[in-house]
């Protein structure tokens, strides 16, 4: 009966695992702690919508599917090839916020009638916690521009 729902939500969910990837292997390398903690901050946000839509995936009778996948192991190149660029603080900043943007575009593609309404209000809260990152990751590269 939610078949589809189950699926798009799954989908989200392999989004957020990357996002959660990808910050753990940037956050190495950051050297900037007020950046570190902002980059920790939005991991644990994707890590805890994770675990919401998981959660609303087991309510409608599915089963989560956590896998990084292809899109996981590109990352993982790309990763590997930027870091012999030694992309700095504020470079990473600008990666993690186009990131974010696009996580948002990704997000707002649903529509109510390709998914039941609980599971819509779910990603509509999982968009609004994007935008809050998206805004701290400006702040921060507005305020480091103005530095430079």
């Amino acid at each position: 009966m939610y078949e589809r729902t189950i699926y798009s939500l799954n989908q989200l969910i392999l989004n957020q695992e990357e996002m959660i990837e990808s910050y753990g292997r940037m956050i190495k390398d950051i050297e900037d702690h007020e950046l570190k903690k902002i980059l920790k901050n939005i991991q644990e946000s994707h890590f805890t919508q994770m675990m919401v839509l998981s959660d609303r995936i087991i309510e409608l009778g599915g089963n989560p599917k956590f896998d990084i996948g292809l899109i996981g192991t590109i990352d993982d190149m790309r990763y590997n090839k930027d870091r012999k660029k030694a992309l700095t603080d504020l470079e990473n900043a600008r990666v993690s916020l186009d990131a974010e943007k696009f996580l948002v575009e990704k997000l707002s593609f649903f529509g109510i009638d390709e998914i039941e309404k609980t599971s819509m209000e779910l990603i509509q809260k999982s968009v609004n916690t994007q935008k809050d990152n998206i805004k701290q990751l400006e702040e921060y590269i507005t305020q480091k521009e103005q530095f430079q």
